[in-house]
């Protein structure tokens, strides 16, 4: 059946877990999908709680916000998690493998998502955006070169200082196990072993408003607001893709060598280099995911919320409620 999800508030992206897939907005509203594809919405917030980021895990649901954790194994009810006094806004949410980490400004953990223990609390990390797990270590992206750095990484007495010398913000940290790479409104860096950082080359800044870099096994792709679109086969050197009319792009995904990107368009790819675009409508598309043999996108509007559904790629329907 063609089902509805509806949900209020500007979306923050949507998470595919083995129990469906789960939206949920700025504003504390949340909306499941079980696998037969029936949506149904849920109230996250609490106390006029504006979320910022969520992760998932062996089907349990952890959402950050301007005032800590909530946590759901259904995504439909909600619990807020106890945190220490003054522990101020989460801004991002990373799985290690074995447990959740959540940053704000400390860095919290729990291999639940229910109970928390709160890293060195002597230990502050100022306009942090992002955290990622690289080679068993936890690094942070941060805002406008706090300290002259960038990137903090975690070491034995908390987080110490890497990626110096740069200005701007890092907002999303990637790694492929072998390789960690920053992008934001700085130059994209890259790192083999989190401590020294170097520029890629590529003939031409790399630079701007990078939204995503995936890895697809055989080499990375970045995208962003500009429409263009940079490969690389080892994360040093990239090479500007010129792809007529290529949309710009929010989130891009990889499944089984597959790429399927949302943003003002949906596009897709098997080799990352012939591409099909589709229209959808007049929508813009935020955020992208797969599981349960299908490619669930959410569009960037507030009400209502558009979902695009697809088994193999996304372009088979929509379903909204108008």
């Amino acid at each position: 059946s063609n089902q509805q999800a509806t949900i209020f508030g500007e979306p923050i992206g949507v998470l595919a877990d083995s129990g469906g897939f789960s939206i949920l907005s700025r504003s504390g509203m949340s909306c499941t999908s079980d696998q037969a594809g029936v949506w149904q919405p849920g109230i996250v917030r609490q106390n006029d709680e504006i979320l910022v980021s969520f992760s998932s895990a062996n089907g349990t649901l952890v959402a950050g916000g301007l005032t800590g954790i909530l946590r759901s194994d259904n995504g439909v009810d909600w619990t807020r998690e106890v945190l220490p006094p003054n522990s101020g806004p989460v801004v991002d949410i990373d799985w290690s493998g074995d447990q959740f980490v959540a940053l704000g400004t400390r860095v919290y953990r729990s291999s639940t998502g229910s109970g928390w223990d709160q890293d060195d609390p002597a230990q502050s990390i100022s306009y942090g955006y992002c955290i990622e797990h690289f080679r068993g270590s936890a690094y942070v992206g941060t805002e406008n070169g706090i300290a002259d750095t960038l990137v903090w990484m975690e070491n034995g007495a908390g987080f110490a200082p890497v990626a110096s010398g740069r200005t701007g913000a890092v907002v999303e940290l990637i790694s492929n196990g072998s390789e960690l790479i920053a992008i934001g409104t700085s130059p994209l860096m890259t790192s083999t072993n989190g401590v020294d950082w170097t520029a890629p080359h590529t003939g031409t800044s790399l630079t701007g408003d990078l939204h995503q870099v995936v890895y697809t096994g055989a080499g990375f792709i970045a995208c962003g607001e500009d429409g263009r679109l940079w490969r690389s086969s080892d994360g040093e050197s990239w090479t500007a893709e010129p792809i007529e009319d290529f949309p710009a792009i929010n989130s891009m995904i990889v499944n089984d060598g597959h790429l399927v990107g949302a943003g003002n368009r949906l596009v897709h790819s098997r080799d990352g280099a012939q591409w099909e675009i589709t229209k959808v409508g007049s929508f813009r598309f935020l955020d992208v995911a797969f599981g349960d043999n299908k490619y669930v996108a959410i569009t960037a509007r507030s009400v209502p919320q558009g979902v695009a559904i697809s088994a193999d790629r996304i372009e088979r329907r929509v379903d909204r409620r108008e």
